[in-house]
């Protein structure tokens, strides 16, 4: 057991370091950052009751973000005959990671409603104007009662009722009429 620990906290630390951002000392990723964000940018975050529906929220002329839970979603899911769930993170650089105006625009050309939904809260971005039909959701992390990114995550997905299993990192989840189909079953557009 002993000389595990050393191996243990090596993987430890490489996991810590390979979510730093370079030129900063904090973890973006790890943790989602509501309170630092709802400090530095008031009135941005917007918590919903989380028994209320949220399909007729709109977007404001000032960019807020409305904090929900899965079941929320799920329950709007279910007007929509075709829907993308994007977990958004704003800093990703993989493949499957674009921006929510692009892939809105994909929406559209395809007759499916899309909803963003950000995987932890940075302030600078979600500040910025993207250019969809529904407002950015954040999830609710008093709700899931975690502030790590992971856990609530995970927890939000199963609310949805999104079928995880090891190949599944997908970002994106597709619906039909609220039925979870998914992921990956439609082609992504290309970054710009």
């Amino acid at each position: 057991m002993k000389t595990r620990l050393p191996i243990l906290l090596f993987f430890i630390s490489i996991i810590i370091v390979s979510c730093a951002r370079i030129n900063t000392p904090e973890i973006v990723g790890l943790v989602s950052k509501y309170k630092k964000t709802d400090k530095e940018y008031p009135g941005l975050l917007v918590k919903t009751n989380p028994n209320e529906p949220i399909c007729n929220l709109t977007i404001t002329e000032t960019p807020k973000v409305y904090i929900i839970n899965g079941l929320q979603l799920k329950n709007c899911l279910k007007n929509y005959q075709k829907a993308i769930v994007y977990i958004w993170d704003p800093h990703c650089t993989s493949e499957q990671c674009v921006s929510p105006t692009l892939l809105q625009q994909y929406c559209n050309e395809e007759n499916t409603e899309l909803f963003v939904v950000a995987e932890y809260y940075d302030g600078n971005e979600l500040t910025q104007f993207y250019d969809v039909k529904h407002p950015i959701l954040g999830i609710d992390t008093e709700y899931y009662k975690s502030n790590f990114t992971d856990r609530y995550t995970r927890l939000f997905k199963e609310d949805l009722a999104v079928k995880t299993h090891k190949d599944n990192y997908s970002r994106m989840h597709y619906f039909e009429n609220g039925e979870y189909k998914g992921f990956g079953q439609f082609k992504l557009p290309a970054k710009r």
